[in-house]
């Protein structure tokens, strides 16, 4: 309990000092990535029941392939907003099993 009252407090910190406590959520606090923060909840949760998914060894794999997918999605973004948005139209098909898509 006390490592998450200090994790919790240092992240307070940080968001106090930018002076915009409306981003508690400020995920690339202290050099992490959203990506990061949702492992590092995961992590720092409770173990949760057996039955699960986020018990599962797939946990990471799975989050891994969404962050690859946003990730890509993400590069196709128009370097200007009056170019081609068709990445908003862009549709995967993911293989879960393998990672893949």
């Amino acid at each position: 309990l006390g490592e998450r009252q200090s994790w919790v407090a240092q992240r307070l910190s940080t968001i106090e000092a930018s002076g915009r406590e409306q981003d508690l959520h400020y995920t690339t606090a202290e050099g992490s990535s959203a990506w990061a923060y949702i492992r590092e909840l995961v992590d720092a949760a409770p173990s949760p029941p057996k039955t699960s998914w986020l018990d599962s060894d797939d946990f990471d794999a799975r989050l891994s392939t969404v962050e690859s997918i946003y990730r890509d999605r993400g590069a196709r973004y128009p370097t200007k907003p009056w170019h081609d948005d068709a990445y908003r139209r862009c549709e995967y098909s993911v293989d879960w099993e393998r990672g893949t898509w």
